[in-house]
């Protein structure tokens, strides 16, 4: 009986130590603006280089159905070439309600991209205003389904547009891509020009 005590009580002393050396840990280290929060809850710091971003490992989002071929309208407007590295195309979009998709002169296939990324920049504006979501990106025409399907893509809302899309595990290797701006409301109209890159 004794014996079980001190067990005992070296285990509460232990616990009790324990719980005050966690407090001085946080507070010596430094890393976070608030070490201590909530009564006795502690945060613990992180080195932010440990921290993953899996945005650059894995595609932002699996594929999705645009539409029919017979709801797009195709651009074949002139390039607009605002810097030579990487380039690969660029789209005008003139009140475009629904879908946008590049024509067949506009196209990227998965060997023209450097380091698994495409890269997009530009400008569109929403006649809905800021709230309004636009689907942005890369997308091929499934010719099982009779569908544009798009693979590499991300939300942006109006304003200056810069994205970095991964590609390594989302785009459909065996097919020829094209640029696409979906309204993606479906309210109002977007406008405005995408130019579409290789390289950053």
């Amino acid at each position: 009986m004794e014996k079980n005590r001190r067990v005992f009580a070296l285990l509460l002393t232990l616990a009790m130590a324990m719980a005050l050396c966690v407090p001085v840990f946080a507070a010596e280290t430094g890393n976070s603006a608030e070490t201590v929060a909530n009564g006795d809850k502690v945060i613990v710091p992180l080195n932010a280089d440990d921290i993953v971003d899996f945005s650059d490992v894995i595609s932002e989002m699996p594929p999705i159905v645009l539409g029919t071929p017979d709801m797009a309208e195709y651009d074949d407007s002139p390039n607009i070439q605002t810097r030579a590295s990487g380039f690969l195309f660029s789209m005008t979009a003139n009140a475009v309600y629904e879908l946008l998709v590049t024509g067949s002169a506009k196209t990227f296939t998965e060997s023209d991209l450097d380091n698994n990324y495409l890269y997009i920049s530009g400008e569109l504006s929403h006649s809905y205003g800021s709230d309004a979501s636009i689907k942005i990106g890369g997308c091929y025409y499934d010719a099982s389904s009779g569908l544009y399907v798009a693979d590499l893509y991300a939300y942006v809302y109006e304003g200056s547009i810069s994205r970095k899309i991964n590609t390594q595990f989302a785009i459909a290797k065996e097919y020829t891509h094209r640029g696409f701006i979906k309204n993606q409301a479906g309210v109002g109209y977007v406008s405005g020009n995408l130019s579409f890159y290789s390289k950053a």
